[in-house]
């Protein structure tokens, strides 16, 4: 699929695999266009309801893992994760997620 110019595509991915940003980013860069980091942060117990809610089904272990891996995405240093390509970057709680109507870059 190629896209034009002026569309914008949306990549929903969890973020906590470094090879997973670093192909978006990556792929961004070969298309000259901007690539923006939009982190949700919510509780684990939210993450799980809001799992099983859509009918998947998360293994202890993996999720252990995959909080872990938050966890350090959430702390890492910002001039870190700038490092690796994305033009901005923004951290939101469920909450001010779920009141988005909209999201603009410009």
């Amino acid at each position: 699929m190629t896209l034009r110019r002026s569309e914008s595509l949306v990549v929903h991915e969890c973020g906590t695999r470094r090879w997973a940003r670093r192909a978006i980013t990556g792929l961004a860069r070969l298309r000259h266009r901007p690539v923006h980091l939009i982190l949700i942060d919510t509780p684990s117990a939210d993450a799980l309801a809001g799992q099983r809610a859509r009918g998947r089904s998360v293994r202890s272990r993996a999720f252990r893992r995959h909080e872990r891996s938050w966890a350090r995405l959430r702390d890492a240093d910002p001039a870190a994760l700038y490092r690796e390509g994305w033009s901005s970057i923004r951290v939101l709680d469920r909450r001010d997620a779920r009141a988005l109507t909209a999201i603009r870059f410009d």
